[in-house]
């Protein structure tokens, strides 16, 4: 089953190639900035804490969604008209199980923000209650709930006379369903207000891949291990204090002078 009706929409047309180099530019971004993520913790024994393994199982989702669902599914269809990799099941199924992944994060950034609460005012039971063991038994209660929200309706559905499937529009450039009369409690239409093609790429796709790109970044950015980054700021920061200070002794020397000469 193939997209339907939209197969004029392509690199042809301007705001397609906009959005497939958006999307490509961003992926890259997020995957590198994940992908440093997940090596930092598996290459270094003193990055197994519980605070870093909520890091972590965020930077998989983000690497997840960002090649599966952007770069394999949403990139390939804004450019060429129609999904070439994959059939329309298994675009639906990504398209799927990628919200479920998008809540899992969402989920887990409240987690990590009461990790983070604990730690600074609770640290006498910090270990207690989120060390490594209660923190993977918490995600594991979260990953079974979301996944299982998803998986277990999966399990009801005859896919052969099934007319709800997920895809990718060129024309809106963003997600949507092959049927509103089988979708209905599926799929809301939230464009109604601004139905501008590029509207809703920006206000829907990208800023969704936006979220999982710079969360990796920042993850990135306040690691212990990318001293490079922080060299940098550290550096700068330094040589402006440095001018600064050299400012202000240049001006007392004047002031000093200027005092001797009246004198």
């Amino acid at each position: 089953m193939s997209i339907p009706n939209e197969t004029y929409y392509n690199f042809h047309d301007p705001y397609n190639i906009i959005a497939g180099v958006a999307m490509g530019f961003v992926s890259m971004i997020g995957v590198l900035c994940n992908y440093l993520v997940v090596t930092i913790f598996f290459e270094n024994s003193s990055e197994k804490t519980s605070f870093n393994i909520l890091n972590v199982t965020r930077a998989f989702v983000n690497l997840f969604i960002l090649i599966a669902l952007f770069l394999i599914v949403f990139l390939p269809t804004a450019l060429l008209g129609y999904t070439p990799l994959l059939p329309l099941i298994a675009s639906t199924l990504i398209i799927f199980f990628s919200m479920a992944f998008y809540t899992i994060n969402e989920n887990q950034t409240l987690i990590t923000a009461v990790n983070r609460l604990c730690a600074l005012y609770f640290p006498f039971q910090y270990t207690k209650l989120f060390g490594i063991k209660p923190t993977m038994l918490i995600l594991s209660i979260l990953w079974a709930w979301r996944l299982g929200e998803v998986i277990v309706p999966l399990c009801f559905i005859d896919f052969s006379v099934n007319k709800c499937y997920a895809y990718f529009s060129p024309d809106k450039l963003s997600w949507m369903v092959t049927s509103y009369d089988y979708c209905a409690d599926v799929y809301n239409n939230t464009f109604t207000l601004i139905d501008h093609r590029l509207w809703t790429f920006l206000s829907g796709t990208l800023i969704w891949q936006l979220i999982h790109a710079l969360d990796g970044f920042i993850i990135v950015l306040f690691s212990d291990k990318m001293t490079f980054i922080k060299k940098c700021f550290v550096k700068n920061s330094t040589t402006s204090e440095v001018q600064s200070i050299q400012r202000i002794e240049g001006k007392r020397r004047s002031i000093s002078a200027a005092m001797a000469t009246i004198n």
